[in-house]
């Protein structure tokens, strides 16, 4: 039952569109221009590399402004619209279904809303049959999503003692004759108020773009980018930092020592919290229980399955329709709680989760068509990884919680791949095969030399 931490921490940043879970703060102003890359104003303001990552000139915002002025949107007369019910559907199926398929480790946690921005932004760059499996995988249209995301952004609650920051940022390369398409910056700035980078895409611009996601996760997700390629020609990235307190935070002398139960025959001792709260729901295999934070904009939800079923059997199950019934059917009566203090972090690259959900031809370096984004004389351009990393951490006091999306775009060909290392000093299977056939004559597994 490792994987019902991992249930309870991911439900929490899983259930975005609904008023009672999520709050945000709306974002500062920021220029829609290309902004200088943050270690070069920050830290070497006195050296030559105040070049790797700059503005673009001033003729060159005049001509995006033009461009602009000629039909393109202007940020301050996007309207807010309403979050309506299929919205919320067409976002819970998503985050359900990104859940399930997400599963590669005992605890899983994922943010559906940092890779739900993620990928909106790549439709404002994306045409042919790119587009209908993005529109398709997130339940709109383009500018369906535009203008969700926009509004979603725009009329989320914030709180001193609650606080959700969303930050959106999109780098590009100033190397390999990289044509960024001015109407996708455009748009992205405006729709998802998106801080622009044009830089040289070498370690200082790795720096930065770390420097960029650890600032804007308040030090909670650290390092998410190891390497950038030499094919790499833009990075989307969206950020989201999580931080609230209790409504009820526990008391002292709440906190006892018992055995979290793994399995049937497996435990582990860890730290309780034990409370009682006004919310209770149920359905044929869960029980559950929801505990507000201060403000009461957002909520913790718990889902426990019953014991006639695995954990991995319950995930299965869940589909958005399931969590939207769970919590439209909330019962007001007292529950007694317990839950263990738990703090995890997740890291994977999305991109086979995303080919199972329909998302495949991004990713195909033939297929991909994302050239209302820009071009290269390289080769086509392709979403070579889609880097997700989150952090949770649930107290005594409250929740912190960080998540980073980054989708890597690449031309040219597929890049070429990295050295591996196979030590074959743990349990491993071998088999003998028919080269011919590559059918094995031979298999068995090696769990000790002795």
């Amino acid at each position: 039952m490792k994987k019902l931490i991992s249930l309870l921490l991911s439900l929490v940043l899983l259930l975005g569109t609904s008023s009672l879970l999520f709050g945000c703060e709306e974002k500062e102003t920021v220029d829609t221009h290309v902004q200088t890359s943050l270690k070069n104003t920050e830290e070497k303001e006195d050296t030559d590399k105040n070049e790797e990552s700059k503005n673009i000139s001033s003729e060159e915002k005049e001509n995006c402004e033009a461009e602009n002025n000629s039909g393109d949107v202007n940020a301050s007369h996007i309207s807010v619209r309403n979050i309506t019910e299929s919205d919320k559907a067409y976002y819970y199926n998503f985050s359900a279904d990104l859940f399930r398929k997400s599963q590669n480790a005992s605890n899983t946690c994922v943010s559906p809303l940092s890779v739900y921005i993620a990928l909106a932004m790549l439709t404002n760059g994306a045409e042919g049959n790119s587009l209908v499996q993005l529109e398709e995988a997130l339940g709109m249209t383009g500018a369906e999503l535009n203008t969700f995301i926009h509004s979603y952004m725009n009329t989320l609650e914030d709180s001193e003692a609650a606080k959700l920051k969303i930050a959106n940022s999109i780098w590009f390369s100033d190397k390999n004759d990289f044509q960024v398409n001015e109407s996708f910056l455009k748009t992205t700035s405006e729709y998802f108020n998106s801080d622009i980078f044009s830089a040289s895409f070498d370690d200082t611009t790795l720096y930065d773009i770390n420097k960029w996601v650890e600032d804007k996760t308040d030090g909670m997700i650290k390092d998410i980018l190891n390497e950038i390629s030499p094919y790499s020609v833009m990075f989307l990235i969206n950020a989201l930092t999580f931080d609230a307190e209790w409504e009820d935070k526990y008391f002292e002398g709440s906190t006892t020592e018992d055995i979290f139960n793994i399995s049937d025959c497996e435990g582990e001792v860890c730290e309780f919290l034990e409370g009682s709260e006004g919310l209770y729901l149920e359905d044929e295999n869960t029980t559950g229980f929801v505990k507000y934070y201060k403000g009461r904009n957002y909520a913790f939800v718990a889902l426990l399955p019953d014991e006639s079923i695995s954990i991995n059997e319950y995930i299965d199950s869940l589909s958005g329709e399931k969590i939207m019934n769970l919590l439209a059917t909330m019962q007001n009566t007292n529950v007694n709680t317990r839950m263990p203090k738990f703090k995890k972090e997740f890291e994977c690259d999305l991109a086979e989760t995303l080919k199972t959900m329909g998302i495949t031809d991004v990713f195909d370096t033939e297929l991909a068509d994302l050239s209302s984004l820009g071009t290269s004389p390289m080769g086509n351009i392709f979403v070579s990884r889609a880097i997700h990393k989150t952090f949770i951490e649930v107290d005594e006091g409250g929740t912190k919680a960080g998540a980073a999306t980054i989708l890597d775009l690449v031309c040219g060909s597929s890049p070429p791949q990295k050295t591996k290392s196979v030590n074959l000093d743990r349990p491993f299977v071998y088999m003998i095969i028919d080269c011919e056939n590559n059918m094995p004559l031979f298999i068995g597994n090696v769990s000790s030399v002795n």
